[in-house]
């Protein structure tokens, strides 16, 4: 008997189906092909297609026919999963979106497509968006801690930080002592400049759960913000917490060539190979450094890149993202480059690169640039500074062996979208306008009673402070309050939150005349931008590295004279800087010019002295594993 077109479709798709059972795809795809020509409404082999060209690895086509399922079964959520996946698999984020929103219309408390769309959301910059999906969801599920901990991520991301808090702590009601929760709780109270609290909250984190790397790099990392610990208490914790974390195989065999003179291979690991403080000292560094002597190799952990991330890509001689990739396979990659020095450019502000690191990838690893202490790594062989943040006999060096790098530990390159320097704004105001843009983390009780304490000096003088916590309201009103406590009317103080681009932060510069560091943890970036828009910065001069960054900047582009070395210079130097406007005004007209012949901007300079150090390092390992 002739079997009917009906027929022969059933029987194709129950051999393809028996096919893709079995993992057979690739079979299954002429029986398939054959159904959709012969049946072109049959959605449910169409998704059967889409399946087997997902598996594969035929995106394109798994797209088309997921299209073509949906087409004929527009209300098939399995159809509708598959198209969103594919979606997103190939990037077009905002398709995938589309169909989360569809598929929620079909099942709207289903967590998982709540999460999957939010995230979505996020990932295209729609934060506000995706909060609305988190609150609809918990509108009818109120104790869902997981989603309440998403909604503050998201509200933390916004800029609002006391709604983040409350969502947060709502979490920890349902979940009490949850690591992850006490460490995302911890992290908004430090955006607030609530260092105590924050830091208590961190113990509390990786006390529920030792492994928990995220909060105990953010713990050691916050100590630096409190000035009530000791700089012995702040080392000797980082040695402490991190004494067990490097890999049992620390002095494993590497597949190197000894030879003292040969090109060296230098990889850098950072999560801010993007618009990032860390891009504006790294950049330089590798325009000017030796390529053939010393090829580079960067391992960029970034989830967004930017157009600073594509400059960076060009100049590097290889380029490895590895976002996203496990720590294993991340060093297996680092292994088979066989590279022979490797820096970490983020220490406690990547607990990921801690973890890198801590399984020793590279025969000689140093640390430089993205973090202002030791590790506490026992297999972190070396810290890059230099004679001014860490002098000659300093006893705080921690597990590395410091080396210092001659005429400064820093090279820095203007963003190219930096605006012409204004007019000085004291000419055009009639006062004298001190000013900050540092985190407000840095901004601690005792430097804001000596900033008050200079406007009571400078009759009818202004503070502008601009950091991305002041866009939260609660945060900013708290920081008022506290001024105003400290006797001075709030009219007197301008608060700015967050910019949208580089361009417009840096023209805020043309509010201040006279910028204002932070102690004990000194700016870095902030007062390199701030010189390069004509704003002299007075710094205080610490104990420690992270309190002695400021002192170096400012000696590397011969400006010791900004430098004060205990709370009263600091304050004389300010009100000093302010009692004469034509100063001040000559100052802004020729300080960049200044900063881009000084030292500080020398990449070449600067990349023949990192070199050398390279250099007399990979010699030291070449001497000791020689024979």
């Amino acid at each position: 008997m002739k079997m009917t077109t009906a027929n022969r479709v059933r029987a194709r798709k129950k051999k393809a189906l028996r096919f893709l059972q079995a993992g057979k795809h690739r079979d299954a795809v002429p029986l398939l092909e054959e159904v959709c020509h012969t049946m072109p409404g049959d959605g449910e082999a169409w998704m059967m297609l889409g399946a087997a060209h997902g598996h594969l690895g035929n995106m394109p086509a798994a797209i088309h026919c997921s299209e073509q399922a949906v087409s004929a079964m527009p209300s098939n959520v399995q159809a509708l999963d598959n198209l969103a996946l594919g979606y997103q698999h190939a990037g077009e984020i905002e398709k995938a979106c589309a169909v989360w929103e569809r598929r929620l219309s079909l099942t709207p408390n289903q967590k998982e497509i709540v999460s999957r769309l939010a995230r979505g959301l996020m990932s295209l910059g729609k934060m506000t968006e995706a909060g609305q999906v988190y609150r609809r969801y918990l509108s009818e599920h109120p104790g869902d801690h997981e989603l309440l901990t998403n909604l503050g991520n998201v509200c933390e991301l916004e800029g609002a930080l006391s709604e983040a808090e409350k969502y947060y702590r709502q979490a920890l009601d349902v979940r009490q002592g949850h690591s992850l929760i006490l460490q995302n709780l911890a992290n908004v109270l430090s955006a607030q400049g609530r260092i105590a609290e924050a830091i208590d909250i961190y113990r509390r984190s990786f006390d529920a759960d030792p492994e928990n790397a995220v909060a105990r790099s953010n713990y050691l990392l916050n100590l630096h913000y409190e000035p009530g610990y000791s700089a012995r208490f702040v080392c000797e914790e980082h040695v402490n917490r991190m004494k067990d974390a490097c890999s049992t195989e620390g002095v494993r065999r590497f597949d190197t060539v000894i030879d003292a003179g040969r090109p060296i291979r230098v990889g850098f690991v950072s999560p801010d190979m993007r618009t990032h403080s860390v891009a504006y000292f790294l950049e330089p560094l590798l325009e000017a450094i030796d390529r053939q002597q010393y090829p580079t190799y960067c391992y960029a952990d970034v989830s967004r890149s930017d157009e600073v991330t594509q400059n960076l890509r060009e100049l590097a001689c290889s380029w490895c993202d590895i976002s996203g990739k496990n720590i294993a396979g991340i060093c297996g990659q680092i292994r088979r480059d066989n590279i022979d020095i490797l820096i970490d450019l983020a220490g406690h502000t990547s607990s990921r690169n801690m973890e890198i690191f801590s399984a020793r990838p590279a025969p000689v690893q140093i640390t430089w640039l993205g973090y202002p202490d030791t590790t506490g790594l026992e297999c972190m062989d070396y810290r890059f500074t230099d004679e001014v943040a860490d002098p000659i006999g300093s006893s705080m060096s921690g597990t590395e062996e410091l080396v210092r790098l001659d005429g400064g530990f820093l090279c820095y390159k203007a963003p190219s979208v930096a605006p012409d320097i204004s007019i000085l704004p004291a000419k055009k105001n009639g006062f004298v306008t001190f000013g900050s843009f540092n985190n407000l983390a840095k901004i601690n009780d005792h430097v804001l009673e000596l900033w008050v304490s200079l406007l009571k000096r400078v009759d009818n003088s202004r503070l502008y402070i601009k950091n991305p916590s002041l866009t939260d309201e609660v945060t900013r009103n708290a920081c008022r309050e506290k001024i105003l406590s400290m006797g001075i009317g709030t009219e007197r103080v301008s608060f700015v939150g967050r910019t949208r681009t580089t361009e417009e932060h840096l023209q805020l510069y043309s509010n201040i005349d006279i910028g204002l560091d932070t102690f004990p943890y000194n700016g870095t970036t902030t007062t390199c931008e701030g010189m390069w828009m004509g704003v002299p910065v007075v710094t205080r001069a610490g104990s420690t590295h992270a309190g002695r960054v400021g002192m170096s900047l400012l000696k590397s582009v011969s400006h010791p004279e900004w430098i004060g070395q205990d709370d009263e210079v600091y304050l004389q130097i300010a009100a000093g800087l302010a009692g004469d406007i034509d100063v001040l005004s000559d100052i802004r007209t020729r300080l960049r010019d200044e900063m881009r012949h000084s030292r500080l901007c020398d990449s070449k300079h600067f990349a023949l002295h990192f070199g050398k150090a390279l250099r007399n390092l990979w010699e030291r390992y070449c001497q000791a594993h020689s024979g």
